[in-house]
């Protein structure tokens, strides 16, 4: 079974966002006459989870390649790697009960690093995978977690994800399973961290970067309909742009990283009733695991106050 595979050049960390009028999500330069490794020894990556200290109802998501980690900052000898996911330290194991493992996916090591810069908790876009901007414009851990992934996966094996995290699929209508400006930025950036020659765009479709077709039908079994997918994708398409709007007058110096998390979650909490009515009382709860009425929160406000005091 062939598992993806790149080159161990791309560690080097670049500074994120000293504006943040980068328009364009960056992809990994190679040097012109670096070799391409071919074979390297598959590693388990472990996902973790915890619930927000301010939102248990929400949980951050990270990577590492050991397991448990008993101190914060994480030991980073001896080969240790730690994807912070655009958060902070968290301890697993009997050190902290409240982390949980999703899973411990075989994964490719090197690739992982060269998508996602380890043991860097800055503001550094390689720590992102890429993601630029701001935090929560194009992406939040969620999506930092499942970039750093995509080293699990094969051409048998779609990679693992950070699915079944409490928030999940609220983010996921927000920014999708891998988020970014440009789902051709992120293709580049795997295909830039992988010696094998591969289709990456008919990798990443059947890897569903949105609310698929699929899901759909799994989650409403015979009350499946052209019409409430279409509607789906309506309020979807509707959240983002007004997100996107709302990320606008961030860049331009009319909101703060704070405000414009508060306005999204309000957004997202608005737009709930809409979305259980096409879903369904039942298939709504089964997806978001939470009420309708019930407020929840997607950005987290102290991650998105912590931004606003690095600008």
């Amino acid at each position: 079974m062939k598992r993806l595979i790149l080159p161990l050049f791309f560690l080097a960390g670049i500074g994120f966002f000293t504006s943040c009028e980068r328009s364009a999500e960056k992809a990994v330069n190679n040097p012109p006459n670096a070799d391409p490794i071919e074979t390297t020894t598959p590693d388990t990556l472990y996902a973790f989870a915890r619930p927000l200290d301010n939102a248990k109802f929400l949980d951050h998501t990270w990577v590492m390649n050991y397991n448990p980690n008993s101190v914060c900052p994480p030991d980073t000898s001896n080969g240790k790697k730690y994807w912070y996911c655009w958060g902070v330290c968290h301890k697993t194991g009997d050190a902290d009960p409240s982390s949980r493992l999703l899973g411990s996916p075989e994964g490719n090591l090197v690739m992982a690093i060269c998508i996602t810069t380890p043991n860097d908790s800055t503001s550094n876009v390689d720590a992102h995978g890429g993601i630029t901007s701001f935090y929560a414009h194009y992406g939040v851990c969620h999506q930092v977690a499942n970039r750093t992934l995509m080293a699990s996966a094969t051409d048998s094996t779609p990679p693992f994800t950070v699915s079944a995290a409490k928030g999940y699929w609220l983010s996921h209508l927000l920014y999708g399973t891998y988020g970014g400006k440009s789902a051709s930025a992120w293709n580049d950036r795997v295909a830039n961290c992988s010696a094998e020659s591969i289709n990456v765009e008919a990798r990443m479709a059947a890897y569903d970067q949105d609310f698929s077709q699929n899901k759909m039908k799994s989650l409403l079994g015979d009350d499946f309909s052209e019409e409430k997918m279409n509607g789906f994708n309506r309020v979807r398409d509707n959240i983002r742009n007004q997100k996107d709007a709302l990320a606008e007058e961030v860049i331009a110096g009319n909101m703060s990283v704070l405000e414009f998390a508060n306005a999204v979650n309000q957004l997202v909490n608005d737009s709930l009733p809409t979305l259980e009515m096409i879903l369904g009382n039942e298939s709504f709860k089964n997806l978001y695991n939470l009420e309708s009425s019930a407020p929840t929160m997607v950005i987290d406000t102290a991650l998105a106050a912590r931004e606003d005091a690095l600008r």
